[in-house]
């Protein structure tokens, strides 16, 4: 430790503490050889007038302490105090003296203890005293001397010679010597200073990384960054001074160098409340008897790749809980690392594997392929699981697969692309855009994202609205000799398109397209979506496309579209050859044979149909392909089922495919159900939680009880839970992935 942190120690210390009650200390000198060696004179000096000034006492405590002689009651207290000795007050009444040989009598002074503090008067002996060398030999630091003539019985009375003599002992060695070690009695040892700077030095540390652990855990809660460009820079330094602004000891801290907020203790804290995260994580789900994960990947941006996990389990109230595992750096990603990676995972939360009841992931085949995907060797290790592909990450691929496959919808799509792209990646493009728009409202455009699955229609609907400022836009940037030539390339291609029927009929056929879907994923990814839930969504799905494959839906988009181009003078599509008659057909009468001009208003909605009703057709397939699968079909049987015992219908047990569930118990619980649910509308797995949340554990027999003694011990055994949780555990599995 510093000489200067020393010092500052000293500073903030109490300037008075005793060692011991009674002003006694464990020195104990019994001879004037055990006196230390006196400090430099002037300094002693001062620190004998600074102990005098703080020891006088004022004149009204002197007064009660020794009352004048002339008071009645003077005699008898000076017979109590013997030879005490004290400081008279100014007019105090000395007696006076004639020595033989003197023709003047002579007595002791008042402003020789106004001028020595130090001195105190014995009434008795008519005396003067050290008072300070007195109480160091009553306080046993100082050894009497027979030398010092203020220490003697009677004190000092030779007032011819008192002002010499006074001056003599304010020099000796002995007063000096009790001087200082009287001020080191009054002040607090160094051992106590060292140790209350210490402890007042722990409590700042411990206030300061208190406050640096709440500051952290309120940054990372919220997602913001911690650090900024320098050490003492970012939001968790200004938002650590702002906390310690009121605490000049914090204030002090945070500017010394080591502050404990360095980069390697912020990654440390980090750490530390993510570890405690992860093990809040397992406590709680250990508590399970089933839980089922959810896990994806992808590559960051730095080439690694990442995979995330997230669990999911129902608790006592029969909610479920999603909680985020973390990313997790897999060295590859084949099914045997994949697999090796989601099973370190449990083990590091001390969760055993025979609990995973599902899982979902999305159509890759190293995650769900049936052979050698992970799938598969989590169904060599758990049987009973049951596997459910993302049924948004489903219904992405359907509408990717109409994408590659139709003309149309391709060409639409990438056009939308491309015009955000130009605009949006140049900011002088841009302002050029946004000045057409004059005091009017701007609408930007929203750039197409593969990762994001409902911003298509909104993608599209945006730039029909604006499809005029679109055009004139491009018409100034293809004039402009400041645009590099290949990007005016790219906007004389955008523009050619921009300015045809077919680009405008194909964004409101894609809107038309699309909004259904997208209605359908966003239910998808609500937190209460379930298995009957999602197989229900993608019926209706294809039951609206349905309506859509009608020549009404035709019309009305060639309507739309006829307006734009009289807005915006769009140009018609090119006329469609007709194809030659066939030469067994020239001479017939046969309706092939007759070889008769089209125009173009006859002929382009035709073709503008067929591709419309092949994209529809193409989704419903897809949907009610990629919708009907083995997972959800288990779990909505299952859900299926709670449902019609809560309805009073009768339910096939083996159908649900449930092991480790004896039938007649499970028949038997149903009933209870049955019977719980009698007299109240129950039409989904919603409504069979509400009322047995709604119940008190006492009246409520399928209350979740653990341990096998206690399922003894139980009048109704409580597998109806488990089923229910088991239920609960396959319907968040067609949750969405996390990205």
């Amino acid at each position: 430790m510093t000489q200067k942190r020393i010092s500052n120690f000293f500073s903030k210390a109490p300037t008075a503490k005793r060692i011991r009650e009674g002003g006694a200390t464990s020195l104990d000198f019994t001879s004037d050889s055990s006196l230390c060696a006196a400090p430099p004179a002037e300094s002693r000096r001062d620190e004998q007038r600074q102990l005098t000034q703080v020891s006088e006492p004022t004149t009204a405590t002197l007064t009660m302490s020794h009352p004048h002689p002339s008071s009645p009651h003077a005699d008898s207290q000076k017979a109590d105090a013997g030879a005490q000795s004290f400081r008279p007050p100014l007019d105090y009444n000395f007696p006076v003296k004639k020595k033989s040989g003197e023709s003047f009598a002579r007595s002791c002074r008042a402003s020789w203890f106004r001028e020595w503090k130090w001195l105190e008067y014995i009434s008795d002996s008519d005396g003067i005293v050290c008072g300070v060398c007195r109480s160091a030999v009553k306080s046993k630091l100082l050894c009497p001397t027979t030398d010092s003539l203020f220490l003697k019985d009677k004190g000092f009375s030779n007032w011819k010679k008192a002002t010499e003599k006074i001056r003599d002992h304010e020099k000796s060695k002995t007063h000096l010597d009790a001087t200082q070690r009287l001020a080191g009695l009054k002040n607090t040892p160094i051992n106590a200073l060292l140790s209350d700077a210490k402890a007042k030095e722990q409590r700042t540390a411990r206030k300061i990384l208190e406050l640096i652990f709440s500051c952290v855990r309120f940054l990372g809660r919220q997602g913001l960054p911690l650090r900024g460009d320098a050490n003492r820079d970012g939001v968790l330094w200004q938002l650590m001074q702002e906390r310690v602004r009121d605490d000049p000891d914090l204030d002090k801290w945070l500017k010394r160098r080591d502050n404990w907020m360095s980069n390697n203790i912020q990654n440390e804290i980090l750490e530390l409340f993510a570890h405690d995260i992860l093990r809040t994580i397992g406590a709680t789900a250990s508590k399970t008897d089933f839980f089922g994960l959810t896990a994806d990947g992808t590559t960051d941006i730095s080439g690694k790749e990442q995979f995330s996990i997230s669990l999911q389990f129902s608790n006592d109230h029969l909610e479920v809980q999603n909680f985020f595992l973390g990313f997790y750096n897999a060295p590859d990603t084949t099914a045997e690392i994949l697999f090796l990676c989601i099973k370190d995972v449990l083990v590091r939360l001390h969760l055993p594997l025979e609990r995973l009841k599902g899982y979902c992931f999305d159509g890759a085949s190293n995650m769900s392929g049936r052979f050698n995907g992970v799938q598969a060797k989590l169904k060599e290790v758990c049987p009973d699981s049951v596997f459910v592909h993302c049924a948004n990450h489903s219904l992405d691929l359907v509408l990717q697969e109409v994408a590659r496959e139709v003309c149309l919808v391709a060409d639409t799509l990438n056009f939308v692309r491309e015009v955000t792209v130009i605009i949006n990646d140049s900011a002088k493009r841009k302002a050029l855009y946004q000045s057409l728009f004059g005091d009017g409202d701007v609408v930007n455009f929203l750039g197409l994202c593969p990762n994001r699955w409902c911003v298509r229609v909104v993608s599209m609907s945006r730039l029909l609205a604006c499809y005029g400022e679109m055009i004139q836009t491009f018409r100034s940037l293809e004039s402009d000799k400041a645009v590099k030539g290949d990007t005016r390339a790219k906007i004389a291609g955008l523009l050619t398109k921009a300015t045809t029927m077919r680009t405008v009929f194909g964004l409101f056929a894609c809107v038309t397209l699309f909004t259904p879907c997208e209605a359908v994923a966003r239910s998808l990814q609500g937190t209460k979506v379930t298995a009957l839930g999602s197989m229900e969504a993608g019926k209706l799905l294809c039951k609206q496309l349905g309506t859509l494959r009608q020549d009404e839906t035709i019309t009305d988009l060639v309507a739309k579209t006829k307006q734009y181009a009289e807005r915006y003078g769009l140009k018609p599509p090119h006329p469609v050859r007709s194809s030659k008659t066939p030469a067994r057909f020239r001479y017939t009468q046969e309706e092939e044979a007759n070889d008769q001009e089209c125009s173009e208003v006859e002929v382009y909605p035709n073709v503008w149909k067929r591709e419309m009703f092949e994209a529809l057709d193409l989704v419903r397939s897809e949907v009610e392909r990629r919708f009907d699968q083995v997972g959800i079909q288990v779990a909505a049987g299952r859900e299926q089922a709670i449902i019609e015992a809560a309805q009073g219908k009768k339910v096939n047990v083996t159908s649900l495919k449930l092991t480790g569930f004896t039938r007649e118990r499970l028949s038997h619980e149903l009933d209870i159900l049955r019977d719980i649910c009698t007299g109240r509308e129950v039409n989904t797995i919603r409504d069979v939680v509400s009322i047995l949340q709604t119940m008190q554990p006492q009246t409520n027999p399928f209350h979740a009880v653990r341990g096998g003694k206690a399922h003894q011990t139980m009048p109704v055994p409580a597998l109806i839970c488990r089923c229910i949780r088991a239920l609960l555990l396959d319907f968040a599995q067609v949750e969405n992935l996390a990205a």
